[in-house]
């Protein structure tokens, strides 16, 4: 799950020497509020919508404009988490960079979210436990062991403080079966305790509810 996997080839980059009215062209077009700006392959900065509102009369290319977002990039072969932390309401585009920093694309968050589905195993059928545990006894290879002596595999995982407790984690599993009885028999049997479990109708709707909770975070 590298970032060069994400890159959008569709839409092009725009050049300092472009009009803004290409630029204005460009962002209708392609449906999206911002396009890099890249010169002989370097990348240069971010144009948006924001950027082309109230252009004094005698700016006429981009080059003209201040850019934003010079700094924020992400080298190709990173894991896909390092391009998330860039996203934000006013930020939904980031630029992808070789090792020689030419520019190599963008990672698009609209497109990005289509394919967090399967990234995430919610397109995979299975349950959900939620493990309550404290810090120094987290050890996922540990569960992990566990579970799959039980013919089981994780497809996804997170963690997260425990609100109840700041010294407790909450560790989300999602496995690759419905019945998770034997699982958490085992589990309870070696001292974890299990705050919830869910089978598939249930972890599709929470699935779903984190998904639109991620895309109104992002103003989709």
């Amino acid at each position: 799950m590298i970032a060069k996997n994400f890159i959008n080839t569709a839409v092009p980059a725009l050049k300092p020497e472009d009009s803004i009215e290409k630029a204005t062209d460009l962002l209708y077009e392609y449906k999206v509020e911002q396009m890099a700006v890249v010169e002989n392959e370097q990348y240069l900065g971010m144009v948006s919508e924001r950027n082309l509102q109230d252009v004094p009369f005698d700016w006429e290319k981009i080059g003209d404009l201040p850019l934003a977002q010079k700094d924020v990039w992400v080298r190709e072969d990173r894991h896909i988490y390092d391009a998330l932390r860039y996203f934000s309401p006013e930020n939904h585009i980031v630029a992808v960079l070789n090792q020689e920093k030419q520019f190599q694309g963008v990672i698009n968050s609209r497109e990005l979210l289509n394919q967090l589905p399967a990234f995430y195993g919610l397109s995979t059928e299975g349950g959900v436990i939620v493990l309550a545990l404290q810090q120094h006894d987290y050890s996922l290879g540990k569960i992990s062991q566990l579970i799959e002596s039980e013919g089981l595999k994780v497809l996804s995982m997170s963690i997260e403080p425990d609100n109840e407790e700041i010294s407790r984690l909450r560790l989300t599993l999602r496995l690759n079966q419905l019945d998770l009885s034997r699982i958490i028999a085992t589990l309870e049997r070696f001292g974890y305790e299990i705050v919830a479990y869910f089978q598939e109708s249930e972890t599709t709707d929470i699935a779903q509810e984190r998904l639109g909770l991620l895309m109104r975070f992002l103003e989709f």
